[in-house]
């Protein structure tokens, strides 16, 4: 039973194995957009990166990891004073996203997902909130969806919280990302 056992396990380590997770992209986007917790919504310059991944089991779709980063727009003007604080909120999400060829080079790209946001709109406040994100975008594909190459996108971001402070933002952005 044991060389049995033994020649199955030397037999399985030399058959090849097939990837079940893809890197597939990597990138990033810069916009403007609002953000708000406990307060009202201020005017903010929004930035993202992200990793695009495909499972071998479902081609179709993308699982994107992001994370965001949106402060308030002031915080970009030259300023002396040291002492003033300039409202942000920070996070992650995981993400669904689907892209559907409108021709050899247009896409849309649709995606929903969950979202962990740090609410710091307050210097006294620091809190963790969940909840989902949503984009939508119409892109270029520069690469004609056969080899590696850039895409570049006009699209929105939203990200909504249901606990805590319920903090959110919306970006509309231009985004692009490199496909390995």
């Amino acid at each position: 039973m044991k060389k049995i056992f033994l020649v199955i396990l030397v037999l399985a380590s030399n058959t090849p194995l097939i990837s079940q997770v893809k890197f597939e992209t990597i990138g990033g986007y810069i916009g403007l957009g609002s953000i708000k917790g406990n307060s009202a919504s201020v005017g903010s310059f929004t930035t993202s990166v992200f990793l695009d991944t495909r499972l071998s089991l479902a081609d179709d779709i993308i699982f994107r990891f992001s994370f965001h980063y949106a402060r308030k727009l002031e915080s970009l003007l030259p300023d002396n004073s040291q002492s003033r604080y300039f409202p942000f909120v920070r996070g992650g999400s995981i993400k669904l996203i689907l892209e559907q060829p409108l021709s050899e080079y247009f896409f849309l790209e649709e995606g929903l997902g969950i979202l962990a946001l740090n609410d710091r709109t307050f210097s006294d406040v620091d809190k963790w909130a969940f909840g989902a994100a949503f984009n939508l975008g119409i892109g270029l594909d520069f690469r004609n969806y056969k080899q590696s190459g850039f895409k570049l996108l006009l699209g929105s971001d939203i990200g909504t919280t249901f606990n805590a402070t319920t903090p959110s933002y919306i970006s509309f952005h231009i985004q692009t990302g490199y496909y390995f």
